[in-house]
């Protein structure tokens, strides 16, 4: 089998699906389908309403979230009192796995490159006591090497039914286009809070019209592979993405992969949730807990109601410190004045269709990322586990980025989930030139996991809003990349370190 076949992609469009065209065999697949969503918490929260309260101790922080950057915070506070509480049955958040007869895969962010010299050192420090990254000369590189994809096998490129090594395949404007970030190289960082307020009037345009104001022309093709970067990692593109936003998402990383590594484990950014959790003690962490109710009491301190979903019951707890690590958009039915300040934040929903092949399987195998670049899209690819170190079973991982204005449409897919595997089918065997029902044969089982807050949009006038600086409460911080932060992982970190830091100053 050979991974460079040609390929042709199918017509196609997602609009299709949203709005009522249903794919073919809707009613029945020769395998299972897993859905997973948390989209069912605010059922769950009225069913709690005949649950009975029960007081519990105080404790003196509470994290509310449990993903990277909340775990983070819990990392910082080591030794120390406190009760981290995730509402999933995993910790994670949008960097969450599944396992499937002992293959853990990702249903979430899938990757990180090293980290160069100029980044900022709380984060470092961190992956460097966890011992995820050691110092190589000027660069932070990853210890588990058997996890670094081979440079031949990162991406396949799909454009107008011809196959490309990259999405940047017009190389004259690629030469053009980095010649414009060139000079932020040295000016731009992460995390995005240690950058020159003198840059800030970028983050007053969007990267479309900063773009169009250079003295530059760049090819469509090439725009186009300008919009699949930013929608893969940030969410949107070039039109709605600021020019700070756009031009971070390049000068914190190399041209051409040229010092870089790319680090993606099978299970994905889980595997650096599986190693904070193995510094923190078990009993701190608690999943299947909803925060229902957060109460500012006149002593200063805080009362928290907390939904045991497994024993029926809600917790009620003393605190002197929260943490808020969780989606922001939950503080309008948790606390109405810390959502004030995020109800005008956009976020992008995702999908991830993990597709999971028997082990007797002869589907050709594709590149680590196999992108697909159209003017018209919200498929944005998939990745294939065969490039990296696998276990039982090879995984295609889809994933589809939603507009932050068709969240309620992202709520059906669950009752019409047979369509919408059979379209991802549809696409990802004609990128891979192989027949439909000979794809559907070879398939074990599929799971799904809908993410109706995926990521934040850095859009205009987003970046460096730290909304700590003018909370409510002195002693209840903000936690995650949705604050005013980029989606990456070095950010998502920090955030848990700087929430810290804050309460403690």
């Amino acid at each position: 089998m050979k991974r460079r076949n040609f390929i042709k992609l199918s017509s196609t469009a997602m609009f299709s699906y949203l709005y009522g065209c249903k794919g073919e065999n809707s009613s029945t697949l020769p395998f299972e389908v897993t859905f997973r969503s948390d989209q069912k918490v605010g059922h769950t929260v009225m069913e709690s309403l005949l649950y009975p309260k029960v007081k519990q101790q105080n404790v003196d922080y509470i994290i509310v979230g449990g993903g990277v950057s909340g775990l983070t915070s819990a990392y910082k506070l080591k030794g120390q009192d406190y009760l981290l509480f995730e509402l999933s049955d995993r910790f994670g958040g949008s960097s969450s796995a599944e396992n499937y007869k002992n293959t853990r895969f990702a249903q979430g962010a899938h990757y990180d490159m090293s980290y160069p010299n100029k980044f900022g050192t709380d984060a470092l420090n961190v992956l460097l006591e966890l011992g995820v990254i050691q110092k190589e000369g000027e660069i932070y590189e990853f210890v588990d090497k058997e996890y670094l994809i081979n440079k031949d096998d990162l991406s396949w490129c799909s454009y107008k039914g011809e196959y490309y090594d990259d999405v940047f395949f017009d190389l004259e404007s690629e030469e053009k286009f980095y010649a414009l970030i060139e000079e932020f190289f040295d000016k731009i960082t992460l995390p995005t809070s240690l950058i020159s307020d003198e840059l800030m009037y970028l983050d007053t345009m969007t990267f479309a019209h900063w773009l169009s104001i250079q003295d530059v022309a760049l090819s469509e093709e090439f725009l186009l592979g300008v919009d699949y970067h930013l929608k893969d990692d940030f969410g949107a593109d070039a039109n709605v993405i600021s020019a700070l936003a756009g031009i971070s998402y390049y000068a914190v990383r190399p041209n051409d992969y040229k010092w870089a590594s790319t680090f993606s484990p099978p299970q994905g950014n889980a595997y650096f949730i599986d190693k904070l959790l193995d510094s923190l003690p078990t009993q701190k962490c608690k999943l299947n807990h909803i925060v229902r109710g957060i109460e500012h009491l006149e002593d200063g301190t805080f009362k928290v109601e907390v939904i045991d979903v497994q024993n029926q019951k809600i917790n009620l707890i003393n605190t002197k410190n929260i943490i808020y690590a969780g989606q922001k958009h939950a503080l309008k039915y948790i606390c109405k004045p810390l959502y004030q300040p995020f109800k005008d934040q956009k976020t992008a929903p995702w999908l991830v269709v993990n597709i999971l092949l028997k082990k007797n399987t002869t589907i050709p195998l594709g590149a680590w990322q196999n992108e697909v670049l159209s003017s018209d899209w919200k498929f944005l690819g998939f990745v294939d586990s065969s490039t990296q170190k696998t276990e039982e079973y090879r995984v295609l991982t889809a994933y589809y980025c939603f507009p932050d204005s068709d969240r309620e449409k992202l709520i059906t897919i669950e009752n019409q989930q047979n369509d919408f595997v059979n379209y991802t089918i549809e696409n990802i065997a004609t990128f891979l030139k192989v027949d439909n029902l000979i794809f559907k044969e070879g398939i074990e089982k599929v799971f799904m996991h809908a993410l109706g807050h995926g990521m934040p949009i850095p859009t205009v006038n987003y970046l460096k809003q730290d909304k700590n600086k003018n909370r409510p409460y002195k002693n209840l911080v903000f936690a995650g990349v949705d604050n005013g932060r980029l989606p990456f992982l070095i950010e998502a970190i920090d955030s848990g370190i700087s929430a810290i830091n804050t309460l403690k100053s």
